[in-house]
């Protein structure tokens, strides 16, 4: 038999989960929308954080010293900011890696980034708040036990694009390319 303390626990994180999911969802309709800077900045509300019991972490930063124009200069950005994002269980944190565009100089306030670029960041940035979920429910948000997955089910599932290098991150491309995304997905 459940305790009433137990639901009481029960409901507070029912109402973080739901807080989380509708903050989530107005998350990718920035990006459905294609306002990838837009979502990047939404996701770095450290009082909605601390609401939910999440803290935002420091994480590191690339600065750009030039437009990102060569594939190889937008891989070791994207993979930077990959890498250096993560969603720590340990102390209910987010870590996001940032990307400083702004020139030093006064005739151009900001290098040339492709659109895809600040699409694959903003989705870094939805894919740790997208654990953060998982971690507080303590369960998957689309029905797949692989974390890493089941974010990127529920993404496709909610009608966003993924792109070539947030499916090659985590061996996601393997599983996604042969999986029919709407499957496992539950209401949310």
């Amino acid at each position: 038999m459940e305790s009433s303390v137990d639901h009481e626990l029960q409901l507070e994180t029912n109402q973080k989960v739901e807080k989380l999911i509708e903050f989530t969802n107005n998350g990718i309709d920035l990006i459905k929308n294609g306002d990838y800077e837009k979502a990047i900045r939404y996701f770095e509300n450290e009082s909605f954080a601390e609401s939910v019991g999440l803290q935002l972490g420091d994480s590191k930063t690339i600065f750009l010293h030039n437009d990102l124009s060569n594939p190889q200069q937008i891989d070791d950005v994207l993979n930077f900011i990959s890498l250096h994002s993560h969603f720590n269980h340990k102390y209910s944190e987010i870590k996001i890696a940032g990307l400083i565009n702004s020139k030093l100089h006064p005739e151009k306030t900001k290098y040339f980034v492709p659109q895809d670029v600040w699409k694959d960041v903003a989705l870094v940035n939805l894919e740790e708040w997208l654990h953060a979920v998982q971690f507080i429910s303590k369960q998957p948000i689309a029905g797949e036990d692989d974390d890493e997955i089941d974010v990127a089910l529920y993404m496709r599932a909610k009608g966003i694009p993924l792109t070539e290098h947030f499916l090659s991150m985590h061996g996601r491309n393997k599983f996604i390319n042969g999986q029919k995304m709407n499957d496992n997905l539950k209401k949310h």
